[in-house]
């Protein structure tokens, strides 16, 4: 038995190996194998064959255009034993291996700073990678640099249509790479942070929003965990600043610093500007117009200033763990409030003849306080809402429909990571989780489009966009859904199966949705026949505050395909056939939660 394993073992080096196409591997009639490159060369080893060729690939490679100061991230995959230098110009960088210990390729990488004039960029030339084991050693070059306006027009269309990566590029079609500018449908305001010491308070004084949406924390000491019941500020909102405080951060090993605010919550400092006190007049909201669009309700509300706000829904079944509530099992909700603070009077009426989504709306005023309080048509149908000042200042509020159908719905999908960010290595770093995440998502698009929707993505091809454009996107296109397609890692390399992130409530039935049909496509098809490893696969629909499902505009979710980290897995997920697959049951899932 321990013989076959091993048997089992040295196949899936193997495999993971041939996938750069230089391998063939020769099974001896006693169990053992010999090496044999395609010049016939014998190895005796595994070690020995990979002091011979000790640098796979380097990336990038080709051109690459530059702006000064630009940082790029270089990727060398090389044997795990090796140490690896990378120059750039004159200058020499140490890479560090994802994986000195297994016995194989893994990826070696480094982020280098360009220079900081475009004359410095020009001397730069190629980019070169050495690697030396012993007595051992290769030189392999990258990519030839050049100042970013130099770039010929053909280096520049290969730039964006070409993925980067170790061994494995998916075998798309020349258009999958094309990227389809998203429609603005909403005025934005731009992501900006302000950054701030630790003790800049003094005391009476007020802050205005400066982040495009600042998330917000409960008021409790010491603690910066999200909770999906607090309501993120939209840029240009004032509040009162009571305290400062911090709380420690164990994943990121660092110190959070916050304001807490008079509107009780508490919102990063890098999130908003200090102001002085301006002793504003109690505010008086009152309804300009109301609008029911396709199912969807616009409110306009005028205030006297940018007042903090919430909204909140209920009632609402969490589970609850050390005093604040996260996972849910289905959204239970029968009505919506919206809460505006410092407001002492309010008034106007609210149509909802236009709406799919509530049958009515009532003002109560109490204290400092006003809210709108609007019962849903039918108990669990709510599909997020959309918030910003407009052009008169007006605060707009739309309440979304849920689209009847998948056709005619808008969908945007997200192939997460990217660019100078390859996500998970898989395969000892010969596979990047960004370029199965854009096959999956293209895949996932064609079948959505087949099915009706119309599909947008947040980037095309192997470009990098941060986490709040994504956001930002989601934002100004106002899509029925968004989804963002990942592969999981983890340093268990044993861990398989499929998973589906949610935060908000109202997003748990798309997230079970797509993880149940991807479940059932793990079982029948990828592992099928392999029954004692079902409990395995499944990971379940999982609550976790992402970034990008920290929305409120529609029901986002982050899905977790397979795990990359597992060599036998990473090689499911690279088969075209597995991805069509794959795509296929997360298309389905989207169309199921519509039911």
């Amino acid at each position: 038995m321990k013989k076959v394993r091993n048997i089992i073992i040295i196949a899936i080096i193997i495999t993971a190996v041939a996938i750069a196409g230089f391998l063939a591997v020769k099974f001896m009639g006693n169990g053992e194998a010999e090496y044999v490159f395609a010049t016939e060369k014998t190895y005796g080893t595994l070690a020995e064959m990979y002091l011979d060729n000790l640098i796979d690939s380097v990336s990038p490679d080709g051109s690459v255009a530059v702006s000064p100061k630009e940082k790029i991230l270089i990727t060398v995959v090389a044997y795990s034993k090796a140490q690896v230098t990378v120059r750039v110009g004159t200058k020499r960088y140490e890479a560090k291996p994802a994986d000195s210990e297994t016995e194989g390729y893994t990826a070696f990488t480094v982020k280098v700073a360009m220079p900081k004039t475009r004359e410095e960029i020009e001397s730069v030339g190629t980019i070169s990678v050495t690697a030396i084991c012993g007595e051992s050693s290769m030189q392999l070059s990258g990519a030839a640099v050049y100042p970013a306006e130099e770039m010929t027009a053909t280096t520049e269309a290969q730039s964006t249509t070409t993925l980067s990566a170790g061994n494995y590029v998916p075998d798309l079609p020349d258009d999958a790479y094309e990227y389809t500018t998203l429609p603005v449908t909403g005025n934005q305001t731009a992501p900006t942070t302000t950054p701030h010491i630790q003790n800049d308070f003094t005391g009476n004084q007020m802050c205005i929003v400066t982040k495009s949406f600042a998330d917000t924390w409960p008021l409790i000491a010491g603690d910066d965990t999200y909770v999906p019941y607090y309501t993120p500020l939209i840029n240009g909102t004032l509040d009162y600043v009571t305290a400062a405080s911090e709380a420690y951060n164990e994943d990121d090993n660092e110190m959070v610093y916050f304001y807490e605010l008079s509107s009780g919550r508490k919102v990063k400092r890098d999130s908003v500007q200090l102001i002085p006190q301006q002793n504003l007049a109690s505010n008086n909201v009152s309804v300009v117009s109301s609008a029911g669009y396709g199912g969807a309700l616009t409110i306009k509300f005028k205030t006297d200033w940018k007042v903090p706000y919430a909204f909140t829904y209920g009632p609402q079944n969490y589970y609850s763990a050390m005093g604040k509530k996260y996972h849910v099992t289905g959204f239970t909700a029968n009505y919506l409030q919206l809460t505006f603070y410092h407001t002492t009077s309010a008034s106007g009426n609210v149509d909802v003849s236009g709406s799919d989504v509530i049958s009515g709306a009532q003002w109560n005023v109490s204290g400092n306080t006003a809210t709108l309080t609007m019962p849903l048509r039918f108990a669990g149908q709510y599909y997020g809402y959309s918030v910003e000042y407009d052009q008169n200042g007006y605060f707009s509020f739309t309440i979304h429909n849920k689209p009847a159908t998948l056709r005619g719905s808008v969908i945007l999908l997200d192939p997460g990571h990217g660019g100078n960010d390859p996500g998970a290595l898989g395969l000892g770093g010969g596979v990047y989780e960004s370029n199965v995440n854009y096959a999956l998502a293209y895949y996932t698009k064609l079948a959505l489009e087949a099915k009706g929707a119309t599909v947008y993505m947040t980037r095309g091809g192997d470009s990098t966009v941060e986490l709040e454009e994504r956001k930002a996107m989601v934002r100004s296109l106002k899509p029925d859904l968004f989804v963002s397609i990942h592969c999981n890692g983890s340093t268990d390399k044993s861990k398989i199966g499929t998973s589906v992130y949610y935060y908000k409530p109202f997003s748990y039935k798309l997230a079970s949705s797509i993880y149940n049909q991807l479940l059932s496509e793990f079982k029948n098809n990828l592992y099928y026949g392999q029954s004692n490893l079902y409990d395995s696969l499944a990971d379940g629909t999982a609550y976790y505050p992402f970034s990008v499902a920290r929305l409120e505009d529609c029901p986002s979710v982050l899905v977790e395909t397979g795990y990359i980290t597992n060599d036998s897995e990473c090689m499911k997920l690279i088969d075209a056939g597995n991805q069509q697959k794959l795509a296929n049951a997360i298309a389905n899932g989207i169309e199921q939660s519509l039911i």
